[in-house]
């Protein structure tokens, strides 16, 4: 029986009442680890409007030596756990129609074209700007999980996925869906975000949290340790009991996998379980709740309900509730005013992101606005990985952690906002050592490729062979080097 389903089922008494989903959540990570299976992760984060390329990209030759720019400076201290593409296009066509900020969301992930839901009204199949687009196909977080062509180490946790968004103006019936929603499991099923950090952060991790996500009560500390250490005793017992039926040719796996639970019980009695699990309530900042003169409530929280968003995805990894998350900043329109948000601004405009920024032109003023914009959302995701990165797993040594195992995407659904421009899509991979994921390098790509080769590149790394992601009209490539250098060896 696995050791993980007789830590669940086998000892009911032993794991009853309160105690069970604390050592279930506090173990479940650790007994992963000790049978060579530390978790993997994807994680999506979607800036909104846009990027300028100029100020995003370098024009250093491609390699390990590449230079700083205004934009890529948010991820310097991450340089060695990240990978820069250029040379990678949407797959979107103006010849269909509907709004180009939901188009890119959605055909980034889901790597085909939008389409319109039955009932769709002549009006809106005829509105080049029609916001009742819908993915044509399940979104690349979703893909993964499906059960028959997915990924099944990103399976098996209490949420499939979650979705998170760092402002209320992508809640559900707030925006047009099309521009707040990442994740779709197919047409017109949309995966709305939340909006709410502590709705979050109850429905996701209070169930689970250690003392609730309430300050650690040493008793509670002390109480888990016995626990945990009872748990493991068992697991020893019943593999002794085990390897008296295996063959001899078995033997010294077996005695490995043992080996690595006698490691985790030295670790689990030596030290709170916060700090082997991480099933703490992540650090949430306030989050300003009144509107100014010059802000609406949404601007003036905007940074920290972000910043809360982000930790708690971290915290659900930790915890492994969830292998797969995704999370936007704002919607595809943002219309929040930068200039509200942004920490000292030294541009002049002061309408909304969408319109008065990202198709504000090419004038000093509009630029600044549209790179210091950038540059914020870069500066609130370096911080979030910088956090994971600080978390060691699955390696004594402390050389792998948290951010190694989780395979994260950073784009946006336009390279220029002014034009919907979809072609150098200012892109970043992050972690996924577990894929050989060509981490310090700088690659550009002539011809460019589209999103689907990539996606398929990465989807070979992880094991599921295919040729060509979702659409093959939107590839120009196939098989694992769809996307070369992108994967090591």
């Amino acid at each position: 029986m696995n050791s993980e389903r007789q830590l669940r089922f086998g000892r009911r008494p032993l794991l009853g009442g309160i105690g069970a989903g604390i050592a279930h959540m506090f173990l479940r990570p650790l007994l992963a680890e000790a049978q060579g299976m530390v978790p993997q992760r994807l994680l999506l984060v979607h800036r909104p409007c846009g990027s300028w390329p100029k100020q995003f990209f370098h024009t250093t030759p491609p390699g390990t030596g590449w230079g700083s720019t205004p934009l890529l400076d948010s991820f310097a201290a991450l340089r060695n756990k990240m990978v820069i593409l250029k040379g990678v296009d949407c797959p979107r066509t103006d010849m269909v129609n509907g709004d180009r900020h939901g188009m890119g969301i959605m055909t980034m992930l889901a790597g085909t074209m939008v389409v319109q839901p039955p009932g769709t009204s002549q009006s809106d199949l005829n509105d080049t700007n029609s916001k009742t687009i819908t993915a044509g196909a399940p979104t690349f977080d979703q893909y993964v999980l499906d059960p028959a062509k997915g990924i099944k180490a990103l399976t098996g946790t209490r949420f499939p996925s979650i979705q998170l968004a760092g402002t209320s103006r992508s809640a559900q019936s707030r925006q047009f869906t099309c521009l707040t929603t990442l994740s779709y499991g197919g047409p017109s099923r949309p995966l709305f975000p939340e909006t709410r950090s502590q709705v979050a952060f109850n429905n996701i991790l209070g169930q689970v949290m250690v003392g609730g996500g309430r300050p650690l009560d040493p008793a509670i500390i002390a109480k888990q340790q016995a626990l945990g250490k009872s748990v493991f005793d068992f697991v020893l017992s019943d593999l002794a009991r085990v390897k008296k039926l295996v063959p001899s040719a078995q033997q010294p796996k077996l005695e490995e996998h043992t080996e690595a639970i006698r490691q985790l019980e030295v670790r689990i009695t030596s030290a709170p379980p916060a700090q082997l699990a991480g099933c703490v309530k992540p650090t949430l900042i306030p989050e300003p709740s009144v509107a100014t003169p010059d802000a609406t409530k949404d601007e003036v929280a905007h940074i920290a309900v972000a910043t809360n968003m982000l930790a708690i995805i971290r915290c659900a990894f930790q915890c492994d509730v969830t292998r797969v998350a995704s999370f936007t900043f704002a919607d595809g329109n943002n219309g929040m005013r930068p200039h509200s948000y942004v920490p000292n601004p030294t541009f002049n405009i002061q309408g909304e992101h969408h319109g008065a920024v990202s198709h504000g032109g090419s004038s000093p003023d509009a630029i600044a606005a549209k790179v210091q914009t950038d540059k914020l959302y870069g500066d609130l995701t370096a911080a979030a990985l910088a956090e994971m990165d600080k978390v060691p797993e699955g390696d004594p040594t402390g050389k792998t952690t948290l951010l190694d195992n989780t395979l994260t995407f950073y784009f946006s659904e336009c390279s220029i906002g002014d034009d919907h421009n979809t072609k150098d899509m200012p892109i970043l991979f992050f972690g996924g050592k577990f894929l050989k994921l060509n981490v310090g390098n700088y690659l550009a790509y002539t011809p460019s490729l589209y999103m689907n080769d990539v996606w398929t590149t990465i989807l070979n790394a992880w094991g599921q062979p295919i040729m060509q992601f979702s659409d093959p009209k939107w590839c120009r490539s196939s098989g694992p080097q769809s996307a070369k250098g992108l994967i090591l060896g």
